[in-house]
């Protein structure tokens, strides 16, 4: 694992560092996302980055898992201002606010409008584990899953949802994830994850922890989480408060209280800004003052690489390529070695650095003498890798923010790569958002059923999830095709 901290260690980050951990108010002048985000990536705890607006979130989240925190991204509010709830986003939010109070999650990114959500009461957040091979009253265990706020129904088909088969029940957990617990009497003698489309074996599993499907809500949002708190230019963030308080009608007394969702109990909080002017709701204690300028893209000219880097290293500047991968950074070390430019490996002894790994964005500290040249500068790719079910077929690794084609459930929007732990044995698995913000967990092994979607620049219709919609499509895609080929 990079040490992160230690590569870019410098006067403004030491300073940025001990404001922190001092628990003072900083303002942070000087940065774009990609800065702010590897500073966030660098410190040790948790942490709640307010964005202000999704592409900047994506970008943080993406920065910020790349560098080994366990983040998640919550984008939008579940509650209208009649009380209704879209159980699906509701979910989501549980399932975060659980995983970081837990600690199975390093860093929530969020939107303005996140912030008018009430949190959960922590105390009724009950989490239920089991473990294969124990006993528990199977009787008792189903009525606990009632109260807990699944809903018994024949076959599971969504989120928080369970179903009885004798002695065995099937429990569409709220975070995607879908369970089958086999007993034997009062005896769990097999736990399994499997596909909630059709219920064919995933993986078996040895414990799982069991999150309620219910929602008792505080008088407090997520800024009373500890850790610490990011806001991401303040005065847009009061925008985009006022912007989403515009678009409510009639009521708002299940929503935190406008003049309270900025406010938090945690100490050490952190304004990026650039501009001069400030808000009302952040008073500093201290100010860190950065320079950075905008990075160069090197994905058609190595040449301006070569250039751009004798240029750093004469300035005193440390460089770091991240290459990606391995074969991206042996071409790379090989060309650069053709303009007599070696690289080493990461040593922090030394002023070029070269890895294979995939840090996406540039993050240039002038002030710190410190630059990291992000993969997405030098590398234009899809991670192409043979498929095990057919030696001649391709498939490529979305990244987050894409639009992608699932071989069952058709279009969706590819919005994290996140890392399970699921009984001791942690695995990738790309979410897949489809329509009315379902969400799909795909074990990254299984990335061959995904392909691009190449339908242009216009944002496509998601499908619904479950596959008939898409279907129909192929259906009607093939019934047209068969008859041009007999035409």
């Amino acid at each position: 694992m990079i040490d992160f901290l230690k590569l870019i260690d410098s006067y403004p980050v030491d300073s940025f560092k001990k404001n922190i951990d001092s628990c003072k108010k900083q303002i942070v002048y000087g940065l774009s996302i990609y800065e702010k985000a590897t500073l966030v990536g660098t410190m040790n705890g948790q942490a709640i980055f307010v964005a202000n607006d999704i592409v900047s979130a994506e970008k943080a989240l993406e920065q910020i898992s790349a560098m080994g925190k366990r983040a998640r991204l919550i984008t939008s509010s579940f509650s209208n201002v009649y009380g209704l709830k879209d159980s699906s986003v509701m979910f989501d939010f549980l399932t975060s606010v659980c995983g970081y109070v837990d600690k199975s999650i390093d860093v929530l990114i969020v939107l303005v409008e996140v912030l008018f959500e009430k949190l959960p009461d922590l105390g009724r957040l009950e989490q239920v584990e089991l473990v294969s091979g124990k006993d528990y009253d199977f009787s008792e265990f189903v009525k606990k899953l009632s109260l807990m706020g699944y809903t018994r129904v024949e076959v599971c088909s969504r989120r928080g949802q369970f179903s009885v088969r004798g002695d065995t029940l099937e429990v569409a957990h709220v975070d995607g994830m879908t369970y089958r617990l086999e007993f034997f009497g009062d005896t769990l003698e097999k736990l399994s994850v499997i596909d909630i489309e059709d219920f064919s074996l995933i993986e078996e599993i040895e414990r799982i922890k069991l999150m309620p499907a219910v929602y008792v809500p505080s008088n407090q949002n997520l800024l009373s989480l500890d850790g610490i708190i990011y806001f991401d230019e303040p005065k847009k963030l009061v925008g985009q408060k006022d912007l989403f308080l515009k678009s409510l009608t009639g009521e708002t007394a299940d929503f935190v209280d406008e003049s309270k969702i900025f406010l938090s109990p945690n100490k050490a909080q952190v304004s990026f800004t650039n501009l001069i002017t400030q808000t009302n709701f952040f008073k500093e204690e201290a100010i860190v003052k950065f320079r950075t300028k905008e990075a160069k893209k090197y994905l058609f000219s190595y040449l301006d690489l070569a250039d751009d880097i004798k240029v750093y290293r004469r300035g005193g500047y440390r460089v770091v390529i991240f290459a990606g991968d391995e074969l991206s950074k042996k071409r790379i070390e090989e060309f650069l070695s053709s303009k007599d430019i070696f690289p080493k490996p990461l040593d922090y002894g030394y002023d070029l650095y070269i890895t294979s790994h995939n840090l996406p964005y540039s993050a240039i500290f002038l002030n710190g003498e410190t630059v990291l040249i992000g993969a997405n500068d030098l590398v234009r790719k899809k991670v192409v890798k043979k498929s095990k079910k057919n030696k001649n077929a391709v498939f490529y690794t979305p990244k987050v923010g894409e639009y992608v084609v699932h071989a069952t459930h058709g279009i969706g929007k590819c919005i994290a790569l996140e890392r399970l732990n699921i009984s001791g044995v942690e695995k990738d698995y790309f979410v897949i958002e489809y329509a009315g913000g379902d969400k799909f967990y795909l074990p990254s092994e299984q990335a061959d059923s995904l392909t691009a979607y190449l339908g242009g620049d216009k944002a496509p219709k998601l499908n619904k999830i479950g596959g008939q919609e898409f279907l129909k499509i192929k259906e009607k895609v093939y019934k047209n095709v068969k008859e041009l080929a007999i035409n």
